[in-house]
């Protein structure tokens, strides 16, 4: 799995990122006097973009169980810990996504749709990703919930016997979320539909449609072979999966990346921004923290004023 993540990084970086002068090239908005749509288009091949989640105007915020923050995209599990090296086994999972917009880091007027079921998260460096360990004799009432109403182990877990025992069960918590304002790389293919609104699929073959509608090409099987009564987190590995025989199949000289990946990535790893992406990102950090300071600095003086009146 991580000479997977690392070959599609390296994929990824060697992508130069597209900027809007760019994108208005390729996709520009047409439209005549006599008629308000025009003829959908799109890149048909890969971009890759630098923007900025924005919260969705008609859809409610998810939550991210865990830490409990505003995110359009999210996937959270609870493993056990095993000796000897071995994987974590999930006990519990769940996912989910909304659809959402975000805006071009270098025209943040210019936004692009995406489909929250097209997203893959992967190389979440940047504050998305978090991990947490302990033992179940400290299983918190979140954890323990989240397990009760998202468990995927065939035992109870509530009532496993090694609970009982001093230090109980290694417990492994990941959660992996898309958070509102999150400075992001997306790589996907980009369309202008025919109201001229941009949004970013995964690559439809050179016969799609432009709508959305058409059966993405590479790997993605037909329905019937993705086993669709397989659990959403059986099914969760696909992309992972698909991703690995991508990695091998360019090693193999087998074709291009662009025609495996079925999915829109998306990472919020500051350090594959460029350097005006990297600059946003630390004057949002820097405003955040001001902003905070601020707040203290005003609570603090009225506390003060509190206590001088108090006197």
């Amino acid at each position: 799995c991580r000479a997977t993540c690392d070959a599609v990084r390296s994929y990824i970086e060697e992508l130069p990122v597209s900027r809007a002068t760019e994108i208005n090239q390729d996709l520009p908005q047409e439209g005549g006097y006599d008629c308000a749509l025009s003829r959908p288009t799109s890149t048909q091949r890969l971009l890759r973009l630098e923007a900025r989640v924005q919260r969705p105007r008609q859809q409610t915020l998810l939550t991210a169980p865990f830490t409990r923050r505003p995110c359009v995209v999210y996937s959270c599990s609870v493993s056990r810990l095993l000796h000897d090296s071995a994987h974590p086994v999930p006990s519990a999972f769940a996912t989910d996504s909304i659809d959402f917009e975000v805006s071009l880091v270098d025209a943040p007027h210019i936004e692009v749709e995406v489909r929250g079921e097209d997203v893959c998260l992967f190389e979440m460096r940047g504050g998305g990703q978090h991990v947490e360990r302990g033992g179940s004799e400290r299983l918190t009432s979140t954890w323990s919930d989240f397990m009760i109403a998202h468990r995927t182990a065939p035992h109870p877990l509530g009532t496993h016997p090694q609970l009982q025992r001093p230090g109980g069960i290694p417990l492994e918590m990941r959660e992996c979320a898309l958070v509102v304002g999150a400075t992001v790389t997306l790589v996907g293919e980009l369309h202008r539909t025919s109201d001229g609104t941009l949004a970013l699929r995964p690559l439809l073959s050179p016969a799609g449609s432009g709508d959305g509608n058409s059966t993405p090409r590479g790997l993605a099987p037909e329905p019937n072979s993705r086993e669709l009564w397989r659990t959403s987190w059986e099914r969760g590995s696909e992309t992972v999966d698909e991703l690995a025989a991508a990695a091998a199949a360019s090693e193999a000289g087998g074709g291009g990346w662009e025609q495996r990946i079925d999915k829109v990535l998306v990472c919020d790893d500051p350090s594959l921004l460029d350097g005006f992406g990297r600059a946003l990102q630390d004057a949002c950090s820097r405003a955040g923290s001001l902003l905070l300071a601020a707040i203290g600095e005003a609570w603090s003086g009225r506390f003060l004023r509190r206590t001088r009146r108090a006197d």
